[in-house]
């Protein structure tokens, strides 16, 4: 069976599959690959900014159903174009991606959420294999040459989704999100001197992690006070 034809299977067993298998499949790969089919599948889900937002939208059930699969595979994406053996990534191959996916979305007037989901892609990068920093270099490239807010809003708020769900122990407090702000703090000191845009990104994905600190706290102390 031929990658097409998979990809065409992986898509109509989608809806029976339990989201932890909804990654890895052959059609993500198809979707970093080919910037058509990603905007098409962005298209089932998304209307175009450039609508009559006064008139109410009601989908038929098959538009519905292809939203909801279409929702699915875009958040299934865990790997980036380009991505290849090895942590390595071809720089030319994600740079013509994103740029063929931006001149499309803005062709069917969807850019804004084109950005958002590309930084939601981006955020799925490897950690550098020369310096151990996160995100990749050629990622930290293309954050300083787009200076995309949308992008970068992508990338925080899949970062802080993909820590997934987590455990505390009784009166623990904020001690796992100071440990996520560390080793963000190292992230963004790594590319201080020559990603500066990309610092600042980290940055405020540090600082997103620290007020999550202080209110694990404050609720730790709260269940103390209760308790007791």
């Amino acid at each position: 069976m031929d990658r097409v034809e998979l990809a065409r299977r992986e898509f109509q067993v989608l809806p029976l599959l339990g989201w932890i298998y909804e990654k890895g499949l052959v059609i993500h790969d198809i979707l970093v690959e080919d910037p058509n089919l990603f905007i098409e599948a962005l298209c089932n889900v998304f209307l175009p900014h450039n609508r009559d937002k006064s008139e109410t939208y009601n989908p038929k059930p098959e538009e519905q159903r292809r939203a909801e699969i279409c929702y699915r595979l875009l958040k299934g994406i865990n790997k980036i174009p380009g991505q290849t053996e090895g942590n390595q990534i071809n720089d030319r191959v994600i740079k013509k991606w994103i740029s063929d996916v931006r001149t499309k979305a803005a062709d069917v007037f969807r850019t804004a959420v084109a950005d958002e989901k590309i930084g939601e892609i981006l955020a799925h990068a490897p950690k550098d294999p020369q310096d151990d920093g996160w995100p990749h270099q050629v990622v930290r490239d293309i954050i300083e040459i787009l200076v995309n807010d949308g992008i970068n809003n992508g990338i925080m708020v899949e970062r802080y989704n993909m820590r997934g769900t987590f455990t505390k122990s009784l009166y623990e407090g904020g001690a796992q999100e100071r440990a996520l702000a560390s080793q963000y703090r190292k992230w963004a000191d790594i590319s201080r001197s020559q990603w500066l845009r990309t610092a600042d990104l980290l940055d405020n994905i540090a600082k997103g992690w620290e007020t999550d600190a202080i209110r694990e706290d404050e609720r730790a102390e709260q269940d103390k006070l209760r308790d007791n």
